[in-house]
């Protein structure tokens, strides 16, 4: 839901959703549209409120009223773009998102989201590309590092994955995914030591994660074995290394 921090109502609303008080954030919304409907920011905040909500439908139809009365408010193309991407229409959000960006070419958050249509039709490419743009207009965003690190890891690029994800959890040292898919691409590369230490790490974070128990069990058990095979063939060394008697 896009908020707008001069607004106190659409701070009020994202704090009722964040609470689990869906219906009073809408309600909220609502009047206030009601009081303001030429309140473009506060009729597609309320829409977009509809499609966290579960009222997708009801979403998509104020977007398309929204996008006939006012077809050069780039945020209405892009929250539209971001319904369509959750709803899994990416074909028909990219095109969404790219009269977005055509109305303002560095909106962060629509070169976000169409990295994210991108990646999931497969174009690693094309999806970087978007990504990097992002990093350029905002270093600073954590999901944006996420999501820039699964496309590498898909991309075959596991070094820069690693790296989009250490600066996830520079950025916020509490993202348990991030030490997650760090300790799966070190798991990946038979680094397991490694592995496990990133996977204490997200349950440290999360004790929650079912993922990151499974994952922390799998690379310890590998991680025990391959110890217990080191000290077998360690121990055979030092025996074929003794000199044999002369007596």
């Amino acid at each position: 839901m896009p908020t707008d921090s001069h607004d106190p109502r659409l701070t009020e609303a994202a704090r009722l959703l964040a609470e689990g008080q869906p219906d009073e954030a809408t309600r909220l919304l609502l009047a206030a549209w009601s009081n303001e409907p030429d309140n473009v920011d506060m009729a597609v905040s309320y829409a977009s409120l509809l499609a966290q909500t579960g009222r997708e439908d009801e979403a998509e139809e104020l977007f398309s009223t929204l996008a006939d009365d006012c077809p050069d408010d780039n945020r209405i193309w892009n929250n539209w773009g971001y319904l369509l991407l959750n709803r899994g229409e990416t074909e028909r959000a990219i095109r969404k998102l790219e009269r977005a960006l055509s109305l303002q070419p560095d909106d962060f958050e629509a070169t976000v989201n169409m990295g994210i249509a991108q990646d999931r039709l497969g174009n690693s490419d094309a999806a970087l590309d978007f990504y990097h743009k992002a990093v350029d207009l905002n270093p600073q965003s954590p999901v944006l590092h996420n999501n820039m690190g699964a496309a590498l890891w898909r991309a075959n690029r596991p070094d820069e994955a690693l790296a989009a994800f250490r600066r996830v959890l520079e950025l916020n040292p509490r993202d348990a995914s991030a030490a997650n898919n760090m300790g799966i691409i070190n798991m990946s590369s038979g680094k397991y030591r490694e592995a496990v230490e990133f996977f204490r790490q997200a349950l440290e974070i999360d004790p929650s994660s079912q993922a990151a128990r499974r994952n922390l069990a799998e690379a310890d058990r590998i991680r025990r074995a391959e110890d217990k095979q080191g000290s077998t063939r360690e121990k055979k060394c030092e025996k074929s290394e003794k000199p044999s008697s002369l007596f």
